[in-house]
């Protein structure tokens, strides 16, 4: 009786070291809300305060009054690259990296298992096991996961350089269509103060009103 109690302790004890050694999260299930991320999408605006933090924190310096009254190709870059989701898919696959880094230059744990005992049940048997690795096996899968890292954090820079170039260009295509709309406008003026003109001179009657509907249209 007293030997089946200490085998009893023994074995929990046991159990609780493996159990507590192999624990695991559980999985909790994120939904996506359709509603919800429209919204998100929708209430983006250059007057958020989390923009403004990370404006200040890349330029080193306050931005009063937020929002500014004018921006430049830099500003506006940021902007971008903060709202910009294809950002945070490229931060979250170097976060990824990274935690794969962490696992291959980890080293293969020693296994612990425990056994009756033969012939007799009331002895138990440990057998400690400790893996080796041979051949660079380790050296070569931490190499493949820096390279990974690496091109990782190449995607991250590509996407952000794509994102700053496309603000360039619309501020280029911006600029150029405000430009043509002050010739539009100039030259609408032009044409009215002609169309006033030829009015006065029909009425007159030194030409035909043809000639201002002409002008009018």
């Amino acid at each position: 009786m007293f030997m089946n109690s200490i085998r009893a302790g023994i074995l929990a004890l046991c159990g609780s070291v493996l159990l507590v050694g192999c624990a695991a999260r559980r999985y909790q299930p994120a939904p996506i809300v359709a509603d919800a991320i429209a919204s998100g999408y929708e209430a983006r605006n250059l007057a958020d305060l989390g923009l403004q933090s990370f404006e200040e924190n890349y330029l080193g310096h306050p931005v009063s009054p937020w929002p500014p009254k004018t921006w430049d190709v830099q500003t506006l870059s940021l902007a971008a690259l903060y709202f910009n989701p294809a950002l945070d898919a490229a931060r979250a696959r170097i976060a990824g990296t990274q935690a794969a880094l962490l696992t291959a230059g980890a080293r293969p744990n020693p296994t612990l298992s425990i056994a009756p005992g033969i012939p007799s049940p009331y002895l138990l048997s440990l057998d400690l096991s400790v893996p080796l690795e041979t051949a660079d096996k380790r050296r070569y899968r931490v190499q493949a996961a820096r390279s990974l890292d690496q091109a990782a954090r190449f995607d991250l820079a590509g996407s952000a350089w794509a994102v700053h170039s496309a603000v360039r260009a619309s501020l280029l295509d911006y600029l150029l269509a405000s430009q043509l709309l002050e010739l539009l406008r100039s030259e609408a003026k032009v044409r009215g103060d002609q169309v006033n003109i030829l009015e006065r001179v029909a009425s007159a009657g030194e030409i035909p009103h043809l000639d201002v509907d002409l002008a009018r249209i």
